[in-house]
């Protein structure tokens, strides 16, 4: 269960910016697992660099270096997607999101090689590990989501999600926002990435495509554009596949997840939680 829990969270974390960034600027970021991919590589060479300096500091500030790093690569990643915004009806900036992926994938792979690396600080192999990587998934879902519901900035961020036109009109600067939850969700994808290595205790370049495709399936599970239903869909995923894996095999656990994926679809298209659609006049 505990471990269903841990597995749901890190698909929650990744499916919140996905169903974000697809409720603002109606896009799927594709590249936003490779971003989760990239915060595992920062935060590791990071924490193997500052290590001397003591587990604390290294801590600190390697979590600080790969917040940074990943919202820099976000910000980057909606620099060359607002090119394309323009043609609406386009499939350019899915694409584009397509082909920023496989470059961070196979960047990653000639500078960190195939093979998986381990990552410099490891929880204890405990119980200790999986409550302290709940504890912070948990803190970080509460965190995405109270910014949200309750934040000015996410009010204003759910009004882009709503009308680019009207809200501009009513002195909301769009593109602002629009490069702010780029950035944060990249942030929090990497923040999860450093998570994921520091549970698993090993890194690779293809972490991402894993992660990224069950998000995104936790993202359509819930609801596509529903912050919460993005939360309650990597939960549930996490739970399905963690007992599937212990009911059937851990060999059966993709199968397991998208049958599920399917069936709920079928019985409600919108999701658990159902999309959020705004109906523009």
């Amino acid at each position: 269960m505990l471990i269903g829990l841990v597995l749901g969270s890190f698909y929650a974390l990744i499916a919140a910016g996905y169903t974000v960034i697809y409720g603002t600027v109606r896009l799927i970021n594709f590249a936003h697992g490779d971003v989760y991919m990239i915060g595992a590589f920062v935060g590791a060479l990071g924490f193997g660099f500052l290590s001397p300096l003591g587990v604390g500091p290294a801590l600190v500030m390697s979590v600080l270096g790969t917040l940074l790093a990943t919202a820099i690569v976000g910000f980057l990643i909606r620099l060359l997607l607002a090119r394309l915004d323009s043609a609406p009806g386009s499939f350019s900036p899915i694409i584009a999101a397509v082909g920023i992926s496989l470059v961070l994938e196979n960047g990653a792979f000639h500078l960190w090689g195939s093979a998986p690396a381990a990552f410099p600080l490891v929880m204890p192999a405990d119980g200790r590990k999986i409550a302290l990587t709940l504890a912070a998934g948990i803190a970080v879902l509460l965190a995405t989501d109270y910014w949200i519901a309750r934040t000015k900035f996410g009010i204003a961020m759910r009004a882009v999600g709503s009308d680019h036109g009207a809200t501009r009109l009513m002195g909301i600067r769009v593109e602002y926002v629009l490069y702010v939850t780029f950035a944060v969700f990249s942030a929090i994808a990497g923040l999860t990435g450093y998570l994921a290595g520091s549970y698993y205790g090993s890194i690779q370049f293809s972490m991402g495509f894993a992660l990224g495709l069950k998000g995104f399936t936790a993202a359509v599970l819930g609801g596509m554009g529903n912050v919460r239903g993005a939360l309650v869909g990597g939960l549930v995923l996490g739970f399905v596949e963690a007992f599937g894996g212990g009911w059937l095999g851990t060999e059966w656990t993709d199968v397991i997840a998208f049958s599920f994926l399917i069936a709920v679809l079928t019985l409600r298209p919108s999701g658990l939680l159902g999309e959020t659609v705004v109906q523009r006049m």
